[in-house]
């Protein structure tokens, strides 16, 4: 995994991102850890005032859902091994798991 070390503020600039992405910077999608360290920043340092936290709320309440989508894939693809390993069958082959 790449750490990316950022030397210039990001900004809606899209030459900016642009140059980031296009110097061979392998981008992956966060994981739980990452997640989980956005939604403790943002509810730390997120608004400054109660009128813009609703925005900040939202973004949690998203971020939350996504812990638990990846949670769920992740103990899915656990119990999808462990049974192909159970039964001798290819893992590919597992369709569902009752």
């Amino acid at each position: 995994m790449t750490t990316i070390q950022w030397t210039e503020r990001i900004s809606s600039d899209t030459d900016v991102v642009d140059r980031f992405l296009h110097e061979g910077i392998d981008v992956q999608a966060p994981d739980i850890s990452d997640l989980t360290t956005a939604i403790e920043w943002l509810a730390l340092y997120g608004a400054e005032t109660a009128e813009d936290a609703q925005p900040y709320a939202n973004v949690i309440a998203f971020l939350e859902k996504t812990i638990a989508t990846k949670q769920k894939r992740a103990e899915t693809a656990r119990q999808k091994r462990a049974y192909a390993e159970y039964f001798g069958v290819p893992v590919r082959s597992v369709r569902r798991i009752h």
